[in-house]
Order: C-alpha cells, then structure tokens, then sequence
C-alpha cells in the first residue's frame, strides 16, 4: 500500500483550526438540521460520542442503541417556535454544534459526519473543531485517531514471537508503536476452529515477572484511552481473525514486572494469556507515517 508521510499537512492543518481572524476567534458555523415529533433523525459520526449538549428542553437526544457514534434526536414538543441547539463532542477530540429547528416532516432523516481523514481533503464539515481532551496527555486527538486508524488499515504484523495458542485460538501482538506520549499495541485473535469466539474482555494487567512462594503478588490494572477495530464486532468468527488496536498514555516496566494481557470468551472457557516484556515496550517502533 502507498504511505505518505503527512505529519506536516496534519500540523498546519490543526493550527489552522485555532486561527485567528480580523474580529477575533474564529467562529464555528452550526449544521442547520430539522426535527420532528414523529420521525426521529439519526446523525452519525466519525469516532465514539463521547458527550451531548442539549441547548434547551425542546429536545430529545442520546445514542442509538447499540451503537457508540449514532446519535438520534427528537422535538420534545410538537411545534416549537423558533430555534434551537446541540454540541456534540467525539473522543478523537472533534467538536460539532447544530442548529435545529421544528418540522413536523423533516426532509432528511440521516445526516454523515465527514471522518477526520477528510480534513486532508477539504472537506471537514463547518461546524466542527478540534478540542484538547485532558485522557491523552496533551496529543493531538485528531492525529491519534488517524495513527489508529492507520495501524489498523495497514495491518502489518512486526512481531512474530509475542502471543499464545490454546484451544484453536491464537492471541498475538501483532505490534507494539509509540508516536509522543502514547504507545499502539495491535493486537490479533485467530479462531482455527469453526465456534465463533466471543470476547467478553480483554484485560491489560502490570504483574510480577517472578512471583516466589511466601511472596505477595503485585498487581496494577491499566487501561486503554482509546480503542480501535475499525467498529467490528468484537468477535472472531470460525476460521476467521480479529483485530483492534488499543492506545496507552506512555509507560515503561521496570525489569521485574510484566505486562498481562487476558483475553477472555464470553459464556465460554477459551481464555488466552500472555506477557509482553519490558524490552518490548521499549522496542516500541516510532510511528513516522499515515497510511491514508
């Protein structure tokens, strides 16, 4: 596959977003959107919603079920006069706001978000803005969605020797990445068998490397500010692989703890386990492009 490398683009990109015109800040141009009693409009998004904003009590909003970047609105009375609005803010740190106002048979039921990549391309919606989320340590949530992205597209496997086989499930770290304070573990589930393979969890966990009789485990849960499979279903069908690709704020182990991670079946018994070692945190390959 091409890679560019737009490490540049994507900088001059989100500086521009913060910009300041000849009056001041420049503003955010709202998405213009009818709603209705009876018919429900459903707006999806590029990343996980992770917070709405109903300006006043003329509406009704929340996700759809089953779903992390739908989000379905509704008049919560029948002919409100005027306008009214709703922000929403994603975890790849977007941040969009809408006007809406009252038609009791709206003319469009779907409205798209364009994705972040479309940024590259002209195309962002002008009602969106990139915003600082305090979970990723101060990076940008634009690129680290695209790094995601990216990891996850290319689908490379750079390691070969990290993982365990049992019971005809494969569990690998395909890679392990860092760009600025985050670090990328892909993560792979092979099922060889012909019984889907359900996941219930996948639990990362800082242990001891050697735990000696008489001797207290020490134990620290650690988890993920983002996670990507690229909206699969977390499950690996028979004969079939899953993947997903899961982003830490930085750390390092020191060189008697490992990293545990567990991955368990749901209403079954095919758990897989397996350690990543210090060295291989700090083997981390740098993330220097984008697959687009």
């Amino acid at each position: 596959m091409k890679r560019k490398n737009v490490f540049l683009l994507l900088i001059s990109i989100i500086l521009s977003s913060f910009k300041l015109s000849a009056q001041g800040v420049e503003k955010v141009a709202p998405f213009p959107l009818e709603v209705g009693f009876i018919k429900t409009v459903h707006i999806t998004f590029p990343a996980k919603v992770k917070y709405v904003d109903l300006g006043s009590n003329f509406l009704i909003a929340g996700k759809a079920e089953e779903t992390e970047n739908v989000i379905r609105v509704k008049a919560a009375y029948k002919g409100f006069e005027g306008e009214t609005n709703f922000s929403v803010i994603c975890e790849d740190g977007s941040f969009y706001t809408f006007i809406a106002s009252f038609n009791d048979d709206p003319g469009i039921l779907f409205h798209e978000m364009n994705p972040i990549v479309s940024s590259l391309t002209d195309k962002m919606p002008n009602n969106r803005k990139e915003i600082i989320l305090k979970d990723i340590d101060g990076e940008s949530p634009m690129i680290l969605q695209m790094i995601l992205n990216s990891i996850y597209k290319d689908n490379i496997r750079d390691i070969a020797s990290i993982g365990e086989r049992k019971h005809k499930i494969e569990a690998t770290a395909r890679g392990i990445y860092v760009k600025g304070n985050i670090l990328y573990f892909h993560l792979g589930i092979n099922n060889t068998s012909d019984v889907t393979y359900d996941i219930d969890y996948v639990r990362f966990t800082v242990k001891d490397r050697k735990k000696f009789k008489k001797q207290a485990s020490q134990e620290e849960s650690i988890f993920p500010v983002r996670e990507f499979n690229n909206n699969s279903l977390a499950r690996a069908t028979g004969r079939s692989t899953y993947r997903s690709v899961y982003a830490f704020n930085k750390f390092t182990l020191s060189s008697d703890k490992v990293l545990q991670i567990e991955i368990a079946e749901k209403n079954g018994g095919r758990t897989v386990i397996f350690n990543i070692l210090p060295s291989d945190i700090l083997g981390a390959r740098p993330v220097k492009s984008i697959l687009l």
